[in-house]
Parts: C-alpha cells; structure tokens; sequence
C-alpha cells in the first residue's frame, strides 16, 4: 500500500510518500516511495521496487539491485498486531 504520511520527510528527496508491503506472517517493510536517484515514485512489482524513471530496482530490504540508484530506499520501523498495522515516522 502506497500513503503519503503526514509528519514524514524522505531524507534524500523530501517527499512524504511511504509503500508498506506484507512480507510474511506478522511481517511488513515500509520504505520510502522516492528513488534515491532522481526522486521518482517507485512501485511495488510483487517482489521487488522498480523505479519507472530509469529503470532502478530495489529488493524488500530497499537495497538496490539494478540501476543508477545512488543509495538504498529510505526504511521505516513497522510493526503489526491484531489492531493494524503501525510505521513510525
């Protein structure tokens, strides 16, 4: 799910936009939605994060894989429980 947080600023871009992804049971990443290249939106594929602008890629993890990413993808702390799921900004 992709949410643009109130209170939050991507450190590389500025921008307030926020992807949580389920990963497991109990388990869920939040990154940052702008690509440390050139501060594009990325997407989530189903497996990893593709930046649209110029091809990047990043794994769960925001690492990149491919691509003129500079720097990893900004990670947030999340945790879930029965009552949601909660990302600290």
């Amino acid at each position: 799910m992709a949410v643009n947080a109130s209170g939050y600023s991507d450190p590389t871009c500025g921008q307030s936009g926020i992807i949580v992804v389920y990963e497991a049971v109990g388990k869920y990443v939040a990154l940052s939605s702008a690509c440390t290249h050139a501060c594009c939106p990325v997407s989530f594929t189903g497996t990893d994060f593709h930046c649209p602008c110029h091809g990047a890629t990043f794994d769960l993890t925001g690492a990149p894989t491919n691509g003129r990413a500079n720097g990893p993808l900004a990670s947030l702390a999340v945790c879930a429980d029965a009552m949601g799921v909660y990302v600290t900004i």
